[in-house]
């Protein structure tokens, strides 16, 4: 089975696009390409039900957790949950960089600290989450980015592209599959045009010169007509 994709135009049309999918029920993962050409980077954002990492899936999604939940945890615990996200995200997402190697998650994700952890809801976090980013550069030749779901993830994969000046792409990937995400944009109309090839210019030279030809017996017609019409 193949990753589900669709555009979030189409999402809106149909009034069922949210930008993150629930957390009991998907692994909500966002991929901006939007700073590509200018950083020669790409950004990964991940978001992890803290929850979770206490106890298995079936019981922390059975449960409602508020902001008061890592509110009211001391700095400590925290970055244990933050180990512990490291070590979650690496068992359920491989991600490589065209046919680069692997990506080490456990070693290039960046936490906030706990200040910030607490006051994620504040800051547009669903409640409950930690948020992991990851900076990858992208040298040159990388064309896309190939992500792997391990099949004990347990929950499906809500992955958000965004690209400049287009709709979010939605991929959905459920346990055990893979998606690549080709990471090239499209030129805007009438920018990056590719150059004719030769047999094109050629037929273009012809063209004209046809049309130059016809233009210049048109003209020597119409004055050899004009004085007798007078």
């Amino acid at each position: 089975m193949k990753a589900v994709r669709w555009s979030v135009a189409g999402a809106l049309a149909a009034g069922c696009f949210q930008a993150s999918a629930h957390q009991a029920l998907y692994h909500n993962v966002d991929l901006d390409l939007r700073n590509l050409e200018e950083k020669q980077s790409l950004e990964l954002s991940f978001t992890i039900h803290a929850p979770e990492l206490l106890s298995d899936s079936s019981e922390a999604t059975s449960s409602t957790y508020d902001e008061s939940w890592l509110e009211n945890r001391t700095d400590a615990e925290l970055n244990q949950l933050v180990t512990m996200g490291r070590q979650y995200l690496a068992k359920r997402f491989e991600l490589r960089l065209g046919p680069g190697p692997l990506l080490s998650l456990t070693e290039e994700l960046l936490f906030e600290g706990p200040e910030l952890i607490r006051t994620g809801s504040e800051r547009g976090l669903p409640p409950a989450c930690l948020r992991a980013t990851m900076s990858v550069p992208a040298w040159p030749g990388a064309e896309e980015l190939q992500l792997l779901h391990s099949a004990r993830s347990q929950k499906r994969l809500h992955l958000v592209v965004y690209r400049p000046e287009s709709f979010p792409e939605v991929i959905e990937v459920m346990p055990g599959e893979a998606t690549v995400v080709h990471l090239s944009v499209a030129p805007k109309p009438g920018e990056n045009l590719p150059e004719p090839t030769p047999l094109v210019s050629r037929r273009l030279t012809k063209m004209l010169f046809w049309i130059a030809v016809l233009s210049l017996f048109l003209i020597s017609v119409k004055r050899s007509v004009w004085p007798s019409i007078r």
